[in-house]
């Protein structure tokens, strides 16, 4: 019996992969898989609303910060908006770390499915690893500033990565640098679809910009802002209307929605379902009183309904809730934020 098994252990290992499925030798050997298995990263980040980079960070964050309030008791909401959260909060592990983690993950497969390819042209290898380098890095700087010290993962291999440290933040910051950095480099200028829905080389050179802001690098997020404000491939909107629209001006990154019956998870969850219903969060009197009179974003984006006695604001820079037609994309980077970047940087200075 024993000899039987060891001569046929070959043979019974040697399976073939399901039908359904692409093994990663085969979706590098391709320039059209390649560039759908980068692609799916940002399928991936927009499949879930109100998760890292859909939502979660504009609903929770601001919870925790007294920008907005749930207007109805909920034992999800109220830990953030009072401050109470616990180390084991389930909302925090499955729509911000659970979720970081498997972009980190896609990012990390994509890189040495890359690496080991000798079938795709070097231009296009070196956009698709820029890509991914780019997705990589902003998962980070979300994980960084959202839990200090967390676990550096740039592999795919399990018995490394589920016995992994925290590392320092600082060590972190310095990945994420990196990752942008060869980004930068390796990404083409214009962008791979006019929606701008995948990073160019703008796009690195943006978050780059707030990376060393964060970083306290005034100079050099200084540099990276006026490169990009200089580099006459955006405009600020004149008309608040149209910035969060598919086709604006001033935006530098944005994701294409996915699901059938929405344009953006913010859009989805900030606005009510009708003209009188109570929204889910609504803004803290805190944050409306700091804006200034003359302010044009409280008159655009900004709307309230009255429900009973009771006058409820929400934001309104999305304007679509619920809607077929995708008018509307997630805006994760946009020019505005560069001249604000650019204007702390000088003044640290």
């Amino acid at each position: 019996i024993l000899v039987v098994v060891c001569t046929s252990c070959s043979k019974v290992i040697e399976v073939a992969p399901p039908i359904h499925e692409i093994g990663s030798t085969t979706v590098f050997n391709d320039a059209q898989t390649a560039e759908a298995a980068i692609t799916g990263l940002y399928s991936q980040m927009m499949t879930s609303n109100l998760t890292l980079a859909n939502g979660a960070l504009s609903t929770y964050s601001a919870l925790s910060a007294d920008e907005l309030y749930p207007t109805a008791p909920s034992t999800t909401l109220d830990p953030f908006y009072t401050n109470s959260l616990t180390a084991n909060d389930a909302t925090i592990r499955s729509r911000f770390w659970v979720k970081a983690y498997e972009l980190i993950y896609h990012a990390n497969a994509n890189l040495e499915g890359l690496e080991h390819s000798t079938q795709i042209s070097g231009d296009l290898k070196d956009q698709l690893k820029g890509e991914a380098l780019f997705c990589r890095a902003l998962s980070y700087f979300y994980l960084v500033n959202l839990f200090g010290d967390v676990p550096l993962v740039l592999s795919t291999d399990f018995r490394i990565n589920a016995t992994l440290p925290r590392t320092a933040v600082s060590q972190v910051y310095s990945q994420i640098v990196q990752d942008l950095e060869t980004a930068r480099t390796s990404l083409h200028a214009d962008y791979n679809a006019g929606n701008k829905a995948r990073p160019n080389r703008w796009t690195a050179t943006a978050l780059l910009a707030r990376v060393f802001l964060y970083l306290k690098e005034w100079e050099k997020a200084e540099r990276a802002a006026s490169d990009l404000i200089r580099s006459g491939h955006y405009q600020l909107e004149a008309d608040l209307s149209q910035v969060f629209l598919a086709e604006s001006k001033e935006t530098i990154w944005q994701l294409s929605p996915v699901l059938s019956t929405s344009n953006s998870a913010e859009g989805n969850t900030f606005i009510p379902a009708t003209g009188t219903a109570r929204p889910t969060y609504a803004l803290t009197p805190f944050l409306l009183q700091a804006f200034d009179e003359k302010d044009l974003r409280k008159k655009w984006w900004v709307k309230a309904n009255t429900v009973g006695s009771q006058l409820y604001h929400f934001p309104f820079k999305y304007k679509v809730r619920v809607a077929t037609v995708k008018t509307e994309y997630n805006v994760v980077l946009r020019l505005a934020e560069q001249f604000l970047i650019r204007a702390e940087a000088s003044a640290q200075m």
